[in-house]
């Protein structure tokens, strides 16, 4: 370990207009970790996680928790070779307070040396939660899922949405220990509409302080729908399914495929509330060609607006064979099958 000097020297074709470089590489001693920087930070809740670097070869980490004002210091270890851990596991840590943390591996049976000190802050409360960010961004569908860190112990979590430029908060709890709902559950969400939402969790019979703010856009319709992500991709049969978003209380959902490079837009409805179909039921899709495709439902007799365009492509083969679906019916399955056998005699009998 050290810090070294380099050079390099280069040249051209012709053996002239030599240039030399000298700069200076920082080699860590083998086994050397700390935690990565982006777990470096003030947390939300202790269901979050913690990691350091991977060493290899190491059969165990152990992380050296000392608070930056004094007080006892925490050491945890796994006792596996997994690197990371949820900081709600580390016994002992206090709400509110800034440590320094170190982590050592350990290789061939023995601990190396502690690596580099970084620092995290632990959240205000044990029962703190937010919204996790991933879902702090702009829904496609009020059937999208909103989520929040889980709380050891908690009973229930309670949502509260506010509307960024004023008007009714509102409230929303399922009354169980599940820390996941959908939007469409809310009642009096807006379309269009971006809202402040805190969550706070219930412990012991009591309700923690709300947590971070974080922001969502609803859906510009109640009827909104489009592809689910999952599905814009490069299917390999015409047998793989296709999906939207669901919408409440939809009759209908219609598919329209539009070729990316230009040709026939061909619309698809199976005339029923299922939000799903298989790619070789839409007649006159060709091979190998990317679409853009298009989703709207049916609500109260009517269609709403088409939504998010997402792209698919289509198999490279024209073999159309669909099977069973768990949300596909077996008369649906019956009347789109065409199976076509060619019978050869064994030759060694």
């Amino acid at each position: 370990a050290g810090t070294y000097q380099v050079q390099l020297t280069a040249t051209n074709a012709f053996g002239n207009d030599i240039e030399t470089k000298v700069g200076y590489v920082t080699v860590n001693a083998c086994g050397v970790t700390s935690i990565y920087p982006v777990y470096s930070k003030v947390y939300e809740a202790f269901s979050e996680k913690l990691a350091c670097y991977p060493v290899s070869n190491a059969t165990e980490y152990e992380y050296e928790f000392i608070p930056v004002l004094g007080g006892p210091t925490i050491i945890y270890n796994r006792g596996i070779p997994n690197n990371s851990l949820l900081l709600g596991w580390v016994n002992g840590l206090l709400e509110n307070t800034t440590y320094n943390v170190r982590v050592r591996a350990k290789v061939g049976g023995s601990f190396g040396a502690f690596g580099i000190i970084r620092q995290l802050t632990t959240p205000v409360f044990y029962s703190s939660t937010s919204l996790l960010p991933v879902y702090s961004k702009t829904y496609q569908s009020y059937s999208e899922k909103v989520a929040c860190y889980s709380v050891a112990n908690a009973t229930e979590y309670e949502y509260e949405f506010t509307p960024t430029l004023g008007g009714t908060t509102i409230t929303y709890n399922r009354g169980v220990a599940n820390n996941s709902l959908l939007l469409g559950w809310v009642t009096g969400l807006q379309s269009s509409t971006t809202y402040n939402v805190r969550v706070r969790a219930k412990v012991g019979g009591v309700f923690g302080s709300f947590g971070t703010i974080r922001q969502l856009v609803t859906p510009p319709n109640s009827s909104a729908t489009s592809l689910l992500p999952v599905y814009s991709k490069t299917y390999q049969s015409y047998s793989e399914k296709v999906a939207c978003y669901s919408v409440s209380n939809a009759t209908e959902y219609e598919f329209e495929f539009t070729p990316a490079l230009g040709g026939t837009t061909i619309t698809y409805n199976r005339g029923v509330v299922n939000n799903d179909l298989l790619l070789g039921w839409v007649t006159g899709l060709q091979n190998n060609t990317t679409y853009n495709v298009r989703v709207r439902a049916k609500v109260g007799g009517v269609f709403g607006p088409f939504d998010v365009t997402r792209a698919l492509t289509t198999p490279v083969s024209s073999n159309r064979l669909a099977f069973v679906d768990d949300n596909l019916g077996n008369d649906e399955f019956q009347n789109n099958i065409n199976i076509q056998l060619v019978i050869y005699p064994n030759p060694s009998q």
